[in-house]
């Protein structure tokens, strides 16, 4: 790709995310759900971003309504696997964003009506091709040991649902799990004994458990929030309605039968700063793994040597399982599985000795006190993978103004937040007193510049202006 070109798509993409946030926002006025609205955004970026950018060199995304059927008919088939409800759910959002590109004179009505009676006269084609498409290859995405994996993997998930585990113990009772021969250890929640939402939800690790706790705590701003403080394995029970198509074309392949439709699996990993996504082949091994193991476990469960409610003593089960399957059930205290295998954080540095000390000699301590946090966006960027950038907040809480900002990807946060840090404070040639935080796990990797410049660490519950700033940057509503 040439430098004319490389330029252009960077103007565009530019161009499109301002159309992008004005599109949202005139589906928010339409007072349209949070999972409508990114549906639309979602698509709608895929089309004018990646395809209209790349496969058509860098087109403009007023003049997109003539390529749609390129794109629902080819394009699309090379990067995803289509299905019937995917290519109706595009034809929505396209329609949507060309009204709404109309509305605010972008492009002008012939141009709209061009693009109808385009999807008018190809619809019926494009959803014939994908129903086509998806009888003949659904199992293509799935090598041999892929298929037979996801077999067991519904086999155990209808036995647990006929088990209905969930009746005696509650979402607290934290089982934890460990496998002989692997270092990871699961701490599983099974939850449905409020008779509203009902499955099995396995988190990874120490700093698994710890997203666990903060929920549990309420440790967040905004109910928003939560999905990205879950690291770990996911099964959610619930209706046809509420599968994903896939989803629902899988259980149909399995040739496992669910009696009861209202408790269907959906499998789903997550990771904060990331959307759920379905299980890779490692997961699909372990979450069998852990099924069979409280499948097992579910007579001990029913019976009146199961206790409820140990966390309330920092209490939980302690399941050991050896190679043959076979489980000795002990209980533990939480601090001290907590202590025997703490994954622990391997801290990486973006700095070196001689920056922190040529940054003390530079600049002066204030008598300022800072309030500093660092959260998720609640809207994706997509690029290869989408993801919810970090925001890096620093506000200034005597002037009640904010020092500085950033915003950085996932997973590169510690980095890229202790370099902003460094060259803020080199650029305003001070620091403050005194930084309040509220997110423990900043101390860890900005612990040595806060040590080096003397700077006072107070933990709170609550900011005094930062969580307002926050829900302003958010765009929540009340």
């Amino acid at each position: 790709m040439d430098n004319f070109f490389e330029k252009q798509i960077k103007e565009n993409i530019e161009r499109n995310i301002i159309l992008i946030d004005g599109f949202r926002i005139s589906m928010v006025k339409e007072k349209l759900s949070n999972k409508t609205i990114n549906k639309h955004s979602n698509n709608v970026y895929v089309y004018i971003n990646e395809f209209l950018n790349y496969e058509k060199k860098a087109s403009l995304a007023e003049d997109g309504y003539k390529e749609v059927s390129y794109f629902l008919e080819e394009w699309y088939y090379r990067l995803y696997r289509v299905s019937k409800s995917q290519i109706k759910s595009n034809i929505t959002s396209i329609k949507k964003f060309y009204k709404y590109l109309l509305s605010i004179k972008k492009i002008n009505k012939e141009n709209y009506n061009e693009l109808l009676e385009i999807i008018k006269d190809n619809k019926e084609n494009w959803i014939l091709k994908a129903e086509r498409s998806n009888e003949s290859s659904i199992w293509n995405f799935w090598d041999e040991v892929m298929k037979k994996q996801l077999i067991k993997l519904y086999f155990e998930a209808e036995k647990f649902v006929n088990k209905k585990s969930w009746e005696n113990i509650d979402a607290v009772d934290i089982l934890s799990i460990k496998f002989e021969g692997d270092d990871v250890i699961y701490f599983c929640s099974i939850f449905g004994r409020n008779n509203k939402e009902f499955g099995l939800a396995v988190y990874e690790g120490v700093s698994g458990l710890a997203g666990f706790f903060e929920i549990l705590r309420e440790e967040y701003d905004y109910i928003e929030e939560i999905n990205n403080l879950i690291t770990g394995l996911m099964m959610f029970l619930g209706n046809a309605n509420n599968l994903e198509e896939n989803d629902y074309i899988q259980i149909e392949n399995s040739g496992v039968e669910f009696k009861n439709k209202k408790l269907l699996p959906q499998f789903r990993r997550y990771n904060p700063g990331y959307f759920p996504s379905e299980f890779e082949l490692e997961d699909i091994e372990v979450f069998t793994r852990i099924l069979k193991v409280i499948n097992d476990f579910s007579s001990y469960i029913s019976s009146s040597k199961f206790q409820s409610g140990l966390l309330e003593f920092g209490k939980c089960y302690f399941l050991d399982v050896n190679r043959n399957n076979e489980c000795v059930i002990n209980q533990y205290e939480i601090s001290e599985i907590h202590d025997k295998y703490d994954d622990g954080e391997f801290i990486r540095i973006g700095y070196n000795e001689m920056d922190l000390k040529r940054l003390k000699k530079e600049c002066r301590k204030s008598s300022s006190v800072w309030e500093m946090d660092a959260f998720y966006s609640l809207y994706p960027v997509k690029e290869k993978n989408e993801f919810f950038p970090v925001f890096f907040l620093v506000v200034d809480q005597v002037r009640d103004e904010i020092v500085g900002s950033c915003i950085v990807k996932p997973m590169e946060e510690d980095i890229e937040i202790q370099r902003y840090l460094l060259n803020l404070i080199k650029k305003i040639k001070k620091y403050p007193r005194k930084i309040i935080l509220k997110n423990i796990k900043m101390d860890t990797y900005l612990s040595d510049i806060f040590k080096t410049l003397d700077i006072e660490i107070e933990i709170v519950e609550n900011f005094r202006y930062l969580t307002n700033i926050k829900k302003e940057i958010l765009k929540i509503e009340e």
